[in-house]
């Protein structure tokens, strides 16, 4: 055999518990199930979900500079608003700087950030995007191909969309645009496990 032959019986294949999870993460994601996010702060993860998040990164981090990060940054902002609202809602205490930066907020509304310009993106979507290619990394799958070198091995990005076309949500996903996430997804989480 060539070097430059493929033997069928060298390809990596994850294991059915793994397709399994990566399903039912997708799966729960297009259900509309609650997403763990995770952030971090003073060197520990924090774990919460939905507006739980934005109150424990207010409680359970450094809520002055939390806070601070909410003047300049909308996405900070937003986790800002939902972590007060999901205080307010279970009576649940504040620190004084989150209580100001409300106050602030509700004088003048113009002190939140803009928007930044560029398409919406769908956190929940890149995170379980993520989180599957990483978890078929631990398998000996890479994420993405070389193009150059092996166009033809099927990647982490083929199994992810051979799952969304099982779960006929494949509508606009391509090799390219699931590559492109999943470098954004990267960036924007980089304690991804």
């Amino acid at each position: 055999m060539s070097s430059n032959s493929a033997d069928k019986s060298d390809k990596k294949l994850p294991s059915t518990e793994k397709l399994d999870l990566i399903y039912k993460m997708f799966e729960g994601y297009f259900r509309g199930d609650p997403v763990v996010h995770v952030w971090e702060a003073k060197g520990e993860l924090i774990l919460g979900l939905g507006a739980e998040i934005g109150y424990k990164l207010l409680t359970e981090g450094d809520a002055k500079s939390f806070t601070e990060g909410a003047l300049w940054d909308d996405r900070i902002f937003d986790l800002f608003i939902s972590g007060m609202a999901y205080a307010l809602r279970n009576e649940l205490s504040l620190p004084e700087a989150a209580r100001l930066l409300l106050a602030n907020y509700l004088e003048n509304p113009s002190i939140r950030p803009p928007k930044k310009g560029g398409r919406n993106s769908d956190d929940n979507f890149d995170w379980t995007l993520g989180f599957a290619l990483n978890e078929l990394k631990m398998d000996g799958i890479n994420p993405t191909r070389n193009e150059a070198t092996d166009p033809e091995k099927e990647c982490g990005i083929d199994i992810v969309l051979d799952i969304l076309e099982q779960l006929g949500e494949r509508k606009g996903h391509t090799h390219e645009s699931i590559r492109r996430r999943y470098q954004r997804a990267k960036k924007k989480f980089p304690y991804m496990p």
